[in-house]
């Protein structure tokens, strides 16, 4: 199973005028947000509290909550702030009195019910705007070679994203990889079948993976209790989408997206590689699901951000730190390839790593199993580990695809003679000189460095 997370960078390296990032989008803001009133104070203590890191969109619409969240609650008399503030009981607490507090109530209701309101529709108008537009064929092909080239290391792919656009729905199709998204018609409608992820981590039918958005999607919308998939087009009304604000509010307690990180959980959990594209890892609630990768297996980050966080799982990532592109594609897939593992279980061996280079070559003959130096090689990794019986096999299983391979037959012998198989090695060598008279016995007992795989 291979996990494969998607940021915003992910969808930006294909157009980032059209996919901008969260700090690209706060910088290309019109000026009539930028000088609204309410904006302007969110601004500059953000610029006061990040100690000179740029502002994230997000971070504005997170504060934007929490200040309508604060002013409900010192409005409402049924919450104990509110209660408080009300008639004149908070005066029974301070000395001196304070002063008549119903405007400034008042201003703190309008400002709750109708200015931070108008502000975010304003902002989210942006944000459909910007990331609802579908991207063209020609964009999408890096992103259509890595799938393809992904699937043929392993068929299952389980993919996230914490974008809104449909930039991978897209390249998935166009890659014909085993993805599903959940989109199923009901009717005349599109709707979104969210019990597919009621078995987190278990592939569909043992052989398809999931698109899974962890923070919604610029094209659902709630109808009658259902997730309709449809147009990207903002209804004036951020409540009546789905789309979860990332990184800072933590661990999501609504549906689907609760389910959908359950999910996240799982898949980390049996992921025997991982690529992610373009995530910056800001999100913390995230980062800790993925500090329970498998420490053992590959990882690819392909992304320009220069610093990743100290992060245990990070630790032995290979970074393409040229963002995503036709050369960082094909990088990440030859590393993934047979051929690859069959150089690092050489240079292993060379290294008398024994044991790095049986795993090297088992993963080489792990994506083709007719990759005869592999298991040549491998052959002779186990028998400097004393592993003569496997030695024996793989050696059997070169002269299986290659009859004729003389040097096969001769390590072959050679090992079952320390096992005192005088038989067995009089056969092999036997088979050797009819083969080949003029076999450089030398040569036999050291490993091959120079192969095709299939």
């Amino acid at each position: 199973m291979i996990l494969v997370f998607s940021g915003a960078g992910g969808s930006a390296a294909i157009n980032s005028e059209q996919y901008p990032t969260t700090v690209e989008f706060f910088n290309r803001l019109p000026d009539d947000i930028r000088q609204e009133p309410l904006f302007t104070q969110i601004r500059e203590f953000l610029e006061t509290t990040n100690r000179g890191q740029p502002i994230d969109i997000e971070e504005i619409l997170w504060n934007l909550d929490e200040l309508r969240d604060y002013f409900k609650a010192s409005c409402d008399t049924n919450a104990i702030p509110g209660w408080i503030m009300a008639d004149y009981r908070i005066n029974q607490l301070v000395e001196p009195d304070l002063p008549e507090l119903s405007e400034l109530l008042n201003g703190m209701r309008h400002l709750a019910e109708h200015q931070i309101r108008i502000l975010k529709d304003r902002i989210n108008a942006l944000v459909y705007g910007f990331y609802g537009r579908h991207p063209n064929d020609d964009e999408l092909t890096d992103w259509v070679h890595l799938f393809r080239g992904l699937a043929e290391h392993d068929p299952v792919i389980e993919v996230f994203t914490t974008n809104y656009d449909v930039v991978l729905e897209l390249a998935k199709n166009l890659a014909g990889i085993n993805v599903q998204t959940g989109r199923s018609s009901y009717g005349i409608q599109m709707r979104l079948d969210t019990t597919l992820w009621d078995a987190p981590g278990e592939p569909i039918e043992s052989k398809y993976g999931r698109l899974t958005k962890l923070h919604g999607s610029v094209d659902w919308q709630h109808e009658n209790g259902n997730i309709i998939v449809g147009s990207s087009n903002f209804t004036g009304d951020h409540q009546n989408h789905l789309i979860l604000y990332p990184g800072y509010k933590g661990e999501p307690d609504v549906e689907p997206f609760r389910k959908f990180h359950e999910h996240l959980q799982a898949v980390v959990q049996k992921a025997e590689l991982a690529v992610f594209v373009g995530f910056a890892f800001r999100d913390e609630y995230i980062n800790t699901i993925l500090s329970n990768l498998p420490p053992e297996i590959p990882k690819f980050v392909i992304n320009k951000e220069g610093q990743f966080p100290d992060a245990p799982f990070l630790t032995e990532c290979k970074h393409l730190k040229d963002g995503l592109t036709a050369e960082t594609v094909e990088s990440c897939l030859w590393q993934l390839s047979p051929r690859s593992y069959f150089d690092q279980g050489n240079d292993k061996y060379e290294t008398n790593d024994y044991q790095g280079a049986v795993t090297a070559f088992d993963k080489a003959i792990q994506l083709d199993r007719q990759f005869a130096d592999a298991y040549y090689n491998r052959g002779h990794a186990k028998r400097e580990l004393g592993d003569h019986e496997g030695a024996i096999g793989d050696y059997g299983q070169v002269i299986k695809l290659n009859p004729r391979d003389a040097q096969a037959y001769y390590a072959r012998g050679l090992v079952k003679h320390l096992l005192k198989d005088a038989t067995g090695a009089g056969d092999d060598l036997a088979k050797v000189h009819e083969l080949d008279r003029n076999i450089d016995e030398m040569e036999s007992t050291n490993i091959r460095k120079s192969a095709t795989a299939e």
